[in-house]
């Protein structure tokens, strides 16, 4: 299912594409309204997943946080109170507060709970909260599990890491091809130019520069994003390496 958002993003985007084919505008210019209309999305999309990884990579001390009030005696409720204080970074403390004003109004630690794993996008946090939620509502260790879960989290983030820290040459590989790409297309629109001018149009030799910059603004664009998938699982966290591309190849063909 599409969001509002999104669907409101592909009406315009197709729009635009009617539009702009029906003045025929130039490709250079397509290609800067279509920026225009994605990044604020795409923007709001890379808020939202660094919000959901420090989630994450807060989440095992929130729950380490809760296991050591639940041993002087606190329920969890009280407990949560306890450490509405604490800094967990901006999207749990968030959460950790809104669900104290929903239990204010009525709902239940369980059901403030459960809406939180409704509105994260984390899998990890959810089946977390979930565990939580049967331990809490069919009795046992609530402690020894907060302890427990807090541990195999921290676990995960670290080989997270590690993933992370072996996957850098592949990174450099994948810049690496992109860059030998775009030293290809470059050296042969300068050999085009210098062999081949007399029997060229420049006409015909900026449609073939807009050809190519349109393949090496894609090219820049899915590197990124498969760089981000390879490196964290999520093409989503590899934005900053097609911007950085989509710049170094633009400035590049600005530049022959």
């Amino acid at each position: 299912m599409y969001e509002r958002g999104e669907l409101i993003l592909i009406t315009a985007l197709i729009l635009s594409l009617i539009l702009l084919n029906i003045f025929k505008v130039s490709v250079y210019i397509q290609i800067l309204v279509y920026l225009t209309l994605l990044l604020p999305y795409i923007f709001k999309k890379l808020k939202e997943y660094l919000e959901e990884e420090e989630m994450e990579n807060n989440f095992p001390i929130f729950l380490r946080d809760l296991a050591q009030y639940l041993e002087i005696g606190q329920p969890l409720p009280v407990a949560l109170k306890s450490i509405k204080e604490n800094n967990y970074g901006k999207r749990l403390n968030y959460e950790i507060r809104k669900m104290l004003s929903e239990m204010e109004f009525g709902l239940t630690f369980i059901e403030a709970f459960e809406r939180v794993a409704k509105r994260t996008k984390s899998e990890k946090i959810k089946k977390t909260i979930y565990s939580i939620i049967e331990a809490e509502r069919y009795g046992g260790d609530i402690k020894g599990l907060l302890e427990n879960l807090s541990r195999s989290l921290e676990e995960l983030i670290e080989i997270k890491k590690e993933r992370i820290s072996k996957l850098k040459n592949f990174m450099l590989v994948y810049y690496g091809i992109f860059i030998s790409f775009l030293i290809s297309i470059v050296l042969i629109i300068y050999f085009i130019k210098r062999f081949f001018g007399e029997f060229t149009t420049p006409e015909l030799l900026k449609q073939f520069k807009t050809v190519t910059y349109v393949l090496i603004f894609l090219n820049a664009v899915f590197t990124g994003l498969v760089i981000g998938k390879v490196s964290t699982g999520k093409a989503i966290s590899g934005i900053t390496h097609s911007i950085i591309l989509v710049v170094l190849s633009s400035l590049v063909m600005y530049l022959i």
